[in-house]
């Protein structure tokens, strides 16, 4: 099993996403003397533009968004501590793990209006 990225753009022209960037995992089958690649899961994907968004709590907000799904998604394939973390290091390289209070932006950050 391999990493592989792959770019999307959201089909409908009404939502407010960007191109998505999304984690796959994928398994060369060879049949043939042919390659074929097939998706063994989604793991999480992410806006584009939070990846280098210049407001670092919003940048490391939506990559911990990024990271809950893909930690969900690996426990759901029951791999190898091994193989596991082999996954997470690859992943890494392009959407950085944020730091634990990435969480409190949610909370810290969006203004509270009192009545």
């Amino acid at each position: 099993m391999r990493l592989k990225w792959e770019e999307r753009i959201p089909e409908a022209p009404s939502t407010n996403h960007g191109p998505m960037l999304v984690a796959l995992l994928v398994e060369d089958n060879q049949v043939d003397r042919q390659t074929d690649e097939s998706i063994v899961a989604t793991l999480a994907s992410i806006e584009i533009r939070f990846l280098q968004v210049n407001i670092k709590k919003t940048r490391d907000f939506h990559h911990g968004l990024f990271w809950q799904s893909v930690c969900r998604s690996l426990e759901r394939l029951e791999l190898s501590a091994h193989e596991k973390k082999k996954i997470e290091a690859a992943i890494e390289v392009k959407v950085p793990r944020p730091g634990d209070e990435w969480a409190l932006w949610g909370v810290t950050c969006i203004p509270r209006y009192e009545r």
